[in-house]
């Protein structure tokens, strides 16, 4: 019987977190948590995982900064209508 790969299932895995997050910035219920792990060191160890490296995660970090800041904008027009 053919063994899995560990180390490709485990940067599938981070792969998709990372994923699940960029995701979770526009549902209200999860974005907190979202925005902790992608301004923590939440994004460097999956990213790490991922095999990402330095420019690739400071990039998806000023991506996720930049959702962040779009969502905000967006929350504060919802509350002037």
């Amino acid at each position: 019987m053919r063994q899995p790969d560990t180390s490709k299932n485990i940067t599938n895995l981070a792969e998709a977190v990372i994923l699940q997050s960029l995701s979770d910035l526009w549902q209200q219920n999860e974005r907190p948590d979202s925005i902790k792990f992608f301004k923590g060191s939440g994004l460097n160890a999956y990213g790490n995982l991922a095999g990402m490296g330095l420019k690739q995660i400071t990039s998806l970090r000023k991506f996720a900064n930049f959702i962040i800041n779009q969502q905000g904008t967006v929350l504060h027009r919802e509350k002037l209508c």
